[in-house]
């Protein structure tokens, strides 16, 4: 009988639930969990100095926030958009305490031990949201049992650049188990940081030089991307965003993945969106309003997005923000092939090459605005065809 160590903590656990993350069993007693900090304290020097216990131990009322087994927009939407609302409020949302006479931020430690699936697009929302409590705080997030973590989980995030986000060595070369070959580590940069946004442009221009037989998709590419981060962050009359932005960042990666043998590339904001941006423009809102009615469309995020792809289609004469519409689908235009992914607000739009979409509904915001496009490498890489 008597509380369980977890318990005897005080410690603050935020979950997901059960179904989607078993809590790992107890079994004896761990010193470590004591409810006496001095003796607490004692156990963990005495631990690492002997080479254990190299995962930070909370203190008594410290918030310890758990991922789901399966963290993906696609197979968890639910479970994944509940699990970053809960890390916002509880790593945004806090105030100052007063430790020995100094006013600090409450320590947050993320638990990441669970996840069995961790998707790209996922893994790149959740290394923004480190970077924006690094660069919000003034301190790293403390990362808990990272030594359980799942290989690839580990192997993912350290070749996006994740690991030095949370302090964390990288894995081993026994660890080698990533299943997405990242081609270009997740980059960073502030709208306005032009500099910041030509090295990017680089970067692409070398993915580009290895699949060179187009290279005008990726000049394509290139501009979209850009375009991508020029409208992010649009202002919002009397609307604040409801979480501080790290300087209004961007966010933007690529991969291979050997499965569908398709090349990635994803670039993230965590802006308003598009439905709220282009909804609170009185030119916008009535062009939307036109197509949705012509399509019979009701007033939902992923209809507002599916919208305005058709506006940037059809429309001539269109603003920049259209022209930056219609750039972004013409990746795909100029392939043949693959799609178009645009996760924002609380809609999941997939536009494909064939003319085809499908359109997905969360139950809330996801917190900006990310978008992939999925390209066959084969496009890039087979002979023939004419670019006009």
């Amino acid at each position: 009988g008597g509380a369980s160590p977890r318990a005897m903590t005080g410690a603050r656990r935020y979950s997901s639930p059960p179904s989607l993350s078993p809590r790992p069993s107890c079994s004896g007693y761990d010193a470590r969990t004591s409810p006496d900090p001095k003796r607490r304290r004692y156990i963990v020097t005495l631990g690492r100095r002997r080479g254990g216990y190299k995962d930070y131990a909370p203190s008594v009322g410290t918030p310890i926030l758990e991922a789901p087994r399966v963290l993906s927009f696609s197979r968890n939407p639910k479970g994944t958009i509940q699990f970053f609302n809960d890390f916002r409020k509880l790593a945004l949302n806090s105030r100052r305490i007063r430790v020995r006479g100094k006013w600090v931020w409450p320590p947050l430690f993320v638990d990441l031990a669970s996840i069995d699936i961790l998707s790209i697009p996922v893994a790149v929302v959740l290394s923004a949201e480190f970077e924006r409590w690094k660069r919000y705080k003034g301190i790293a997030l403390r990362a808990r049992r990272s030594s359980r973590w799942n290989h690839r989980v580990k192997r993912l995030l350290c070749d996006l650049g994740t690991f030095d986000l949370l302090n964390i060595k990288a894995p081993t070369a026994e660890e080698n188990l990533g299943t997405q070959l990242v081609l270009l580590p997740l980059a960073s940069g502030e709208k306005t940081n032009q500099e910041a946004i030509d090295k990017l442009q680089n970067d692409l221009h070398h993915v580009g030089l290895l699949l060179e037989e187009k290279p005008y998709l990726f000049d394509g590419l290139t501009e979209a991307v850009v375009n991508s981060i020029d409208h992010a962050y649009m202002p919002i009359p009397d609307r604040n965003l409801e979480f501080p932005s790290a300087g209004d960042r961007w966010w933007a990666t690529s991969c291979y993945d050997p499965e569908s043998d398709s090349l990635r590339f994803f670039v993230f904001d965590q802006g308003h969106g598009i439905p709220r941006t282009l909804g609170a423009q009185g030119d916008w809102r009535a062009k939307l309003k036109s197509v949705m009615d012509r399509l019979g469309l009701a007033t939902t995020d992923a209809n507002m997005i599916e919208a305005a792809f058709e506006v940037g289609r059809t429309r001539t004469g269109l603003d920049e923000r259209g022209k930056g519409l219609d750039s972004m689908h013409k990746v795909i235009d100029l392939a043949g092939a693959g799609y178009l992914r645009i996760v924002s607000g609380s809609g999941d739009v997939k536009l494909f090459a064939d003319g085809r979409t499908t359109k997905e509904a969360y139950g809330s915001h996801i917190g900006g605005t990310l978008v992939e496009w999925n390209l066959p490498k084969a496009v890039f890489t087979s002979v023939g065809g004419e670019h006009e």
